[in-house]
Parts: structure tokens; sequence; C-alpha cells
């Protein structure tokens, strides 16, 4: 099936209106302008514009009121409905109010083409079919605007389903990216008449977007000779994006094959990017050859650990599908760096072979961890493979990925997951030396990584030792992540160990500020208790103890015992 973006047709130009500057016709009514501008006209008008860039409803209220100190200026009159429309299309609430509005200001001639377009977003959004007809009706009016001829063309074609090509080319004629022109040209004859959108995308190239429907249409007229040939046009690098949608679109379409033909000239390209869908393609097409040429690559090649990883998994789950072939397995191993990377091993097979799970779930996962077993050098790989369950919908089970996690590590190889992993089994463990030295490996690895700066801070807040260091962790946590819960409650707490209770205090009222107290976690309720306490503030102690209902738990009777001392 063709896949066309017709419903995203008012989307794109109202996009295009806002780059491409384009004449008006000297016909078109303009506005009379009876204003009077004065300072405090102009002083809220400008702030209106300032607003406009983050926040709509600051800007329609500083329009309004530049238009009581103004009533008759055109330019704040346009300005406050096109807050308007952008408030709306955000927030399409206040229907009839936008309706009058655009309707007055047709009768006032404020409405440029790029306000007619976001009109007519507006009208087809409340699928108002009076306003849409009137809109299309003042474009027609401007002839030296390709966007609007375009919104015109389109509105009149989905009507009639009769294509009109002398128009078609004067709009091609007037436009000023004539590429984005013949795209979406293209997208609305491709139901009806696709050769002629292959003649307008070839005459006028350029548009990544009319690349995809370039392609949909040889797909759909399975024009398999020709597909080939569009790959075989593209050129390394420029084109690398181009052949990236290339072998994705031909992978969803399940047309692997012209991938497979062009799998020489992907290799060449040493894009492992590139190379790693290519290999997803050539497994899913069982393409040995193909199989053993990236392979054969990969190995040859510096060891990149993110790009290798991906390359590698496809790899091996070829391997322990056809368990007779023959590669590099160890190699292979060693270049699955990540838990994500290792899952899809299991992942890929399971694609592969999805009908014999559907039918036979346990036969289907004894027969794949047979071939594990046999073919996965690695034992430690080998094993997280062996522990996935399919019927519990998850990767694996605890153990085996923090063996793998931990190995990773020991290698310099974790990642982020990898040591969120771990540090997750040291808290519940509550072993803090081997915490701390896991964090500090950590940060080794990523030492802009918020969580775990503030994660080792607060751990050394036990250790007086190392108050200082966690100063310096927890302040440059809260520097990255400055409205964090997790690490305002170190920093509160920080500053209560050091003393500054007026200081902790404020940060205090910063989490309150974010979240209700129920929500809070029972050690962070404790911690805003004692801090209450310490600045002489009972009634809000009470109020944190309140929020923790378990008589039993360690933070609530540990703040309960605090709060009686002041009785």
């Amino acid at each position: 099936m063709i896949r066309f973006l017709i419903p995203v047709l008012l989307l794109l130009l109202l996009g295009a209106c806002a780059s491409v500057p384009e004449p008006k016709a000297p016909q078109i009514p303009v506005p009379q302008d009876f204003s009077r501008p004065n300072a405090y006209s102009v002083y809220h008008y400008l702030s209106g514009s300032f607003a406009g860039y983050s926040d709509q409803t600051l800007a329609i209220q500083q329009y309004q009121k530049a238009l009581s100190y103004d009533p008759a200026s055109p330019q704040i009159k346009q300005a406050l409905l096109r807050a308007n429309i952008a408030s709306f299309l955000r927030f399409p609430i206040e229907q009839e109010q936008i309706v009058q509005q655009l309707r007055q200001a047709r009768e006032e001639n404020l409405l440029t083409d790029t306000d007619l377009i976001d009109a007519m977003r507006v009208f087809t959004l409340l699928q108002n079919a009076e306003g849409i007809e009137w809109v299309i009706n003042d474009l027609e009016a401007y002839q030296r605007s390709a966007n609007a001829q375009l919104i015109v063309y389109n509105h009149r074609f989905s009507q009639s389903g009769v294509a009109d090509k002398n128009k078609v080319k004067s709009i091609l004629d007037i436009a000023v990216d004539k590429s984005f022109a013949a795209y979406i040209l293209a997208s609305i004859h491709a139901p009806v008449d696709p050769d002629f959108s292959l003649e307008l995308l070839s005459k006028y190239p350029g548009d990544p977007r009319g690349d995809e429907i370039m392609l949909d249409i040889l797909i759909s007229k399975q024009d398999l000779s020709a597909l080939s040939r569009v790959f075989e046009h593209y050129q390394y690098p420029e084109d690398a994006e181009k052949m990236l949608m290339f072998m994705s679109r031909m992978q969803q379409q399940q047309q692997g094959d012209i991938v497979v033909q062009n799998g020489r000239k992907i290799i060449e390209t040493r894009d492992k990017a590139l190379i790693a869908t290519y290999a997803e393609i050539a497994f899913f097409a069982d393409a040995g050859d193909s199989i053993h040429e990236i392979s054969r690559f990969l190995i040859a090649q510096p060891w990149e650990p993110t790009a290798d990883a991906q390359i590698a998994a496809v790899l091996l789950a070829y391997a322990i599908q056809h368990e007779d072939d023959s590669l590099p397995l160890e190699q292979l191993c060693e270049r699955v760096t990540s838990l994500d990377r290792a899952y899809t091993i299991s992942h890929y097979y399971l694609y592969k072979n999805l009908d014999s799970f559907q039918s036979s779930n346990e036969e289907a996962k004894a027969d794949f961890d047979r071939r594990a077993q046999a073919l996965i050098p690695d034992p430690i790989l080998r094993d997280l493979l062996l522990s996935i369950n399919y019927q519990r919908n998850e990767d694996a089970d605890n153990q085996a990925s923090l063996l793998f996690a931990r190995s990773l590590m020991e290698r310099n190889l974790a990642g982020k997951e990898e040591y969120t992993l771990l540090l997750a089994d040291l808290h519940q463990q509550e072993d803090d030396q081997e915490l701390i030295s896991t964090l500090r490996q950590a940060i080794r690895s990523f030492p802009n990584e918020a969580l775990f700066l503030n994660d080792l801070g607060y751990t050394l807040l036990s250790h007086p030792e190392h108050l200082d260091e966690a100063d310096i962790l927890i302040t440059k946590a809260l520097e990255l992540m400055p409205g964090d819960g997790a690490i305002l409650d170190s920093m509160a707490w920080l500053k209560y160990i050091q003393g500054d209770f007026q200081t902790a205090a404020i940060y205090v009222d910063r989490i309150k500020g974010l979240f209700e107290l129920d929500k809070l976690d029972p050690e962070v309720l404790y911690h805003l208790g004692m801090i209450h306490l310490a600045v002489n503030d009972v009634k809000a102690a009470i109020d944190c103890l309140e929020a923790l209902p378990d008589p039993a738990n360690h933070y609530h009777q540990m703040l309960k015992e605090a709060i009686d001392l002041t009785k």
C-alpha cells in the first residue's frame, strides 16, 4: 500500500510559509491604517512579541493591552489574531470565539496568505465546511504565492479528483522551493496517477520526503529494477541519510533482496550505521554470503563498542539460526558490549521463528537453548541468553544480567544501563564499600551523569571524612538537574548535616513546592521532618510524620522519637 502524507499537507505548508518568502499580488486588499501608536501600545506590543516565543497566553494578554491603547492598529490586531490561532491550535477550546475572530479579521482585510493557511488549519480541525470554502476563495487571489495555490489545488483536487497539469506547471513556475512543491503535488496525485507523481519527483528532486513518496510508488508498482536503480544512484557520504531511509523502507516492505544486491556498495562506505541495517536485512533474508562479508568487515575494522555491538548481535543471531554455518563466534561475542544488544540476539531469533514460538513456546525455547548452549563460547553471554523467559515477557533473570553487566564493568565497557542495574543491586545488599567503588567507576565513565553524582554524594554523607567530597558531588549534580527531587533532598540533608539549617529549609521548601507530602519517599519525609524541627517548625514536622502512615516504618519511628523530644 502506498503511504501518503496528504493529511499533514497544511502543516507542511505552514512551515514553508514561515521560511520561504513569496511576493504578494498587488490586487490583494490591505487593511486601512488609522492607528495612533503611543508609548503604552508600543510597550505592550513589543512585550507580546517577546512573550509569543514561549507563552502564548501571556502574549495574548499583552496584545490585548496594546490594543486598548491603540484600538485601530491593524498590526496589533494581526498579532493578537495570530497569537489566538497559535493558542487554539495547541489547545482547541473556545471554538466559537476563534471562528468569530477569523470572520472579523476577514471583514477588516487583516488576513495575509499565511494567516489564511493558518485559518485553513483551524477550520479543518473544526470540520467547518463554510470556513474552509471562504478561505479557499480568498487564497485564490494570491496567484503569486505557491503555498496558497498548493492549498487551493489540494482542496479542489480532493473534491473533483481531476488533475490540472497546467495549474501544476504554474505552481512550480512560481515556487521558490520547487522540490518541496513537487513533493506536495506528487503526494496529491500519487493515489490516482503515480506515474505523474514520479515524473514530478524526477524533474524536481531534493526533498527527502519526495524520495519516500517515490519509493512508495515504486514498491506499489513492484518495479524492482527501478528501485535498484534508485539505490545505485545514491552517492556516499552525501546521500547517507537517503541510503538509510531506502534500506529501512525496503526492510519494512520485505524487499530485502534489493538491498542485498547492493551489499558491496554498502560495505564500501565503511559506515557502521548503514552496515548494521544491512546486517538486519541480510539476517531476515537468509543472505549467508552477505552475513559472512559483513563479519569479515567487522573483524578487520578498529573496534567501536557501540556500533560493533549492534552488528555483532545480528551476526550471532544468524549463527544460532544457522548452526551449521561458520562465523568467528569468539570475536563476535567480545563485541556484544551492552545488555540491550545481548537481549536483541534472542529477539532477532524470536522474530525469525515467530510461528514456532506461537505454536509451541516451550519447544521453540528449548531448541533455542540447545543451539545457544552449543554455539555461544562466552559462558556469561550464553547464560544470559539461556535465562531469557519469553512467557514472562522478561529479558532475563536478574542474576544473569548482573553477571553480564559486571563483566562489562570489569572491561571498562559498561554503559549507564549496566551501572544502573549494578547500583540498584548494591543498594539492596547495603554494601557501602562496594557501592562507593562502583559509583566512582561509573562517574569516571560518565562524569556528568547527575544521578550517579548524587548517588555517590548522598552515600558519602554517611562517612564524615568524605563530607567535603559529598558537597562537591551533590552541588554538581544539582547544577546539572536543578529540579530533581532526589538531588534537592540530598542537598537539604547535606546542609542539615553541616549545621546550616536555614539553607536546608530553603531546599525543603523547593521540594514541597514540587511534590505532595504523601507522594514522597519515607526517607525524604524523615529528612524534611528533621529539618523542620531544626528550625523549630514542629507543626510542619508533624505533617511529615502524618504523611508516613505505617507506624512500623523505621523512618516513622525515628521522626516520631525526635518530635516527642520537643514536648
